[in-house]
């Protein structure tokens, strides 16, 4: 559901560009640009500040946190009198949307078997794609008789869904053995353990009373907001992720490019306005099966690497056939397969973030 709601956001803004013109005509491509780019900078320095705060007060604080941000910059977005105004709030809503995306991975990694993480991980960026879908749906139904701000106020709705649903989402016993509340993590992994008709295994309970009594004291203590930062650029992980880093700009470039700026080159090729909501809801019919399709061949000997280099091929490949045509069949079927590849991609990348983690609570 957070992933669903995180990946709402982007196809929503994507509507609200060519309808800024209505409301502010002397709009120029520059001022548009940089309310797209808003949302983005904000999930930069919210996915930043908000992956620290969720090892300090934990996972679903943290989710309940950046949903409140999210809902209250939404609704203040709708109500924006200029466009810079909307670009305040935008990024605002981006700095929650942010914080919302580590936290998801982060406390669905710490629930899932290490033997099949990466396929789960796959399959879990379908809820991303999911949000997508509802996005256009509800654009679809809305935007042609109440316009871009009715259609933000009814996208908080399933942002406050996930405050309803976190009652009911266990803490992450790795954040609880992390924090020494070794019982409540036990307590936890009973009841998971009793659902699954699963004893929990012994090197486990070994591990709690260890996780609930030593101490890291206050000096390390202090040191804890860089660590993480540190980590990833030593020695052993420092090629990984400048590697990942590069990959996931690169790949966040192809989908949310295509997905910022679909409507947009709709509108520049003719296609009308009460069609292209329709339009853009069926270029999304391509993101579920790519996943899908991602999920199960990186877990064949194609394996991950030649899988995202094949993906990568063909998505910039169906891509580039988009800029030469102006049919609105062409235009779909094209940006839906284009569609397929990328999200497969963005699967089999999310893959590699967790290559080589482990943690016996997870196993």
């Amino acid at each position: 559901m957070g992933l669903g709601n995180i990946g709402m956001k982007p196809l929503l803004l994507s509507f609200i560009l060519p309808s800024m013109a209505k409301d502010w005509p002397e709009t120029s491509s520059i001022e548009r640009g940089l309310v797209a780019s808003s949302l983005f900078l904000g999930m930069l320095i919210g996915s930043f500040i908000f992956g620290t705060v969720a090892d300090k007060i934990g996972r679903k604080s943290t989710l309940a946190i950046t949903s409140i941000f999210a809902i209250g910059f939404t609704v203040a977005a709708s109500f924006s009198p200029t466009p810079w105004v909307l670009m305040l709030f935008e990024m605002g809503l981006g700095f929650g949307v942010g914080g919302n995306l580590p936290v998801c991975y982060t406390l669905f990694v710490e629930f899932i078997p290490q033997k099949r993480r990466g396929f789960y991980l796959a399959l879990l960026a379908t809820a991303w794609s999911a949000g997508e879908v509802i996005a256009a749906a509800i654009a679809w139904g809305v935007m042609a008789e109440h316009g871009w701000r009715r259609l933000l106020q009814i996208s908080t709705i399933p942002t406050g869904a996930i405050l309803f649903v976190l009652p009911f989402i266990p803490e992450s016993p790795r954040f609880l053995l992390m924090r020494m509340k070794g019982r409540r993590a036990f307590s936890i992994l009973q009841k998971i353990g009793n659902r699954n008709r699963r004893p929990i295994p012994s090197h486990i309970e070994g591990l709690i009373p260890y996780h609930s009594t030593t101490s890291s004291g206050v000096s390390s203590r202090k040191r804890e907001l860089l660590a993480p930062l540190k980590r990833l650029f030593n020695k052993q992980n420092r090629k990984q992720t400048v590697i990942l880093w590069l990959m996931w700009l690169c790949a966040s470039c192809g989908l949310l490019g295509v997905i910022i700026f679909l409507p947009d080159y709709f509108h520049a090729k003719g296609i009308g306005n009460m069609s292209i909501y329709e339009d853009i809801f069926l270029s999304t019919t391509g993101n579920v099966p790519g996943i899908i399709v991602a999920a199960f061949l990186i877990e064949t000997r194609l394996g991950r690497k030649k899988t995202m280099a094949i993906l990568s091929f063909l998505c910039a490949a169906f891509i580039f056939v988009l800029g030469p045509v102006s049919s609105a069949t062409y235009l779909i079927v094209a940006s839906a397969i284009s569609k397929f590849f990328l999200y497969g991609l963005w699967a089999a990348i999310g893959k590699n973030n967790f290559e080589g983690v482990s943690f016996p609570i997870a196993k």
